[in-house]
């Protein structure tokens, strides 16, 4: 008898992050990132077919037109190209291309073509309508034809059944899991923040249930400090993702930023990008109104290391909790660990 298969994908609108095995004993999950950014095949890509066999990434087909996605789409983009960071994103044919070639990088037992519960992560804001959330579980569910990586090979992969969770809950569940209070947790108030390339969202909970009231999210996140950045640097920078992965490249590693052959001053960009991020976390302590009564603060996502001074700063004295893993990734740890309670 085959053995039975959970998987998660957590398709933000910075990264696709892709479970590509079961959780083992310690916690661990073999996991991959690539942008989300499905570049349109070209007609004639100008690549010699040796480099093309260097670059990683599949191509798959949605109602006829072809999508480049991968580790290396972006290099496979046109310089024109811009990252979609809307609402409208979710029900668009690049998301469906990013799904399909999240489950292309799936790694199944040998023999084994059915992943029998799938879950996936929608931001707090996005998972609240309920119209779109039925809509993605019916297109996410079915029996797929994705390519084998590295082969120029096709197969059919079968999802039998869907869950989808808000982002956040995610994390929740990976760090507390993680640290081993999970049942210490059911009982208490938490807040938890996620920090994406495309928005900061929030939810406290009491336990592992949402409060509806206090759970919500905003446009922006590491993007818009990002482009903050860019549009100090010249006009029509904010809308080129090469530039905003240059800067973030910078802040996140603290070294020279050169953009148009100069250096730029690199602490004047930080202050830049802390204004943007101190407007949204205000926004987050609207919304979640009197802090008095949270019993936990858990932090985590790919951009956390760009708001975790001012957060640290706004709730002084307390204990902001992380991942002990890769942050980028914790989503993606709390939602496999869903999908395999499910299973």
């Amino acid at each position: 008898m085959s053995k039975r298969v959970a998987r998660a994908v957590d398709i933000g609108f910075g990264y696709t992050k892709v479970a590509q095995s079961m959780i083992d004993d310690v916690h661990g999950l073999r996991a991959l990132s690539f942008p989300s950014f499905p570049s349109p095949v070209a007609s004639n890509t100008g690549f010699a077919t040796d480099v093309m066999d260097r670059l990683h990434f599949v191509t798959v087909d949605i109602d006829g037109a072809r999508y480049n996605v991968g580790p290396d789409a972006m290099t496979l983009a046109s310089g024109r190209a811009v990252r979609t960071a809307t609402d409208l994103f979710f029900s668009s044919p690049q998301y469906q291309a990013l799904y399909l070639g999240a489950i292309a990088y799936m790694d199944l037992p040998k023999g084994q073509s059915t992943i029998h519960q799938m879950s996936l992560g929608l931001p707090t804001t996005v998972w609240a309508n309920e119209t779109l959330r039925s809509q993605l579980k019916e297109r996410m569910r079915g029996t797929f034809e994705v390519p084998v990586p590295d082969s120029g090979e096709t197969r059919r992969i079968t999802v039998e059944e869907v869950s989808i969770y808000p982002q956040v809950l995610g994390l929740l569940v990976s760090i507390s899991s993680q640290d081993g209070d999970m049942d210490v947790v059911a009982k208490q108030n938490n807040l938890v923040i996620d920090v994406g390339f495309g928005t900061l969202l929030w939810m406290v909970t009491k336990g592992f249930k949402q409060q509806m009231g206090r759970t919500s999210g905003t446009q922006g996140g590491v993007s818009s400090m990002l482009k903050a950045v860019a549009r100090s640097l010249g006009n029509g920078l904010q809308n080129d993702p090469r530039t905003l992965e240059r800067i973030d490249d910078a802040l996140r590693l603290d070294q020279p930023l050169q953009v148009d052959g100069q250096t730029i001053d690199l602490a004047r960009c930080r202050a830049q990008a802390d204004a943007q991020a101190l407007t949204h976390v205000q926004e987050l302590i609207e919304s979640i109104g009197n802090t008095n009564d949270l019993d936990n603060i858990f932090l985590g996502g790919g951009g956390m290391h760009l708001y975790e001074r001012i957060l640290q700063d706004t709730f002084k004295g307390r204990v902001i909790r992380r991942p002990v893993t890769e942050p980028q990734f914790a989503n993606l740890n709390g939602l496999q660990d869903l999908a395999e309670q499910r299973l």
